[in-house]
């Protein structure tokens, strides 16, 4: 059985999701963190049927998991430093 392979940062766009990610990872609230969260993945989703011709399922989870990786790099910077 064939494995999946992940495309990660395989156009202009995965700068923006990974961005947008970190910006949300500064968020103190925890509401508007899930709120931007869940928007951008129904959001994902959307897009990627639409483009399900052109844009492959492993570039689609690549986004989803770049926003995520910004998310806890956002999270992490943003811890105050004892």
């Amino acid at each position: 059985m064939p494995g999946m392979k992940v495309e990660m940062f395989d156009d202009r766009f995965s700068v923006i999701h990974l961005i947008y990610g970190i910006a949300i990872g500064f968020t103190d609230s925890k509401t508007i963190a899930l709120v931007c969260f869940v928007l951008y993945t129904i959001f994902q989703l959307i897009e990627h049927m639409y483009k399900y011709n052109k844009e492959p399922s492993e570039n689609f989870i690549g986004d989803i998991i770049e926003f995520v990786f910004g998310i806890g790099v956002g999270y992490l910077l943003s811890i105050p430093r004892v």
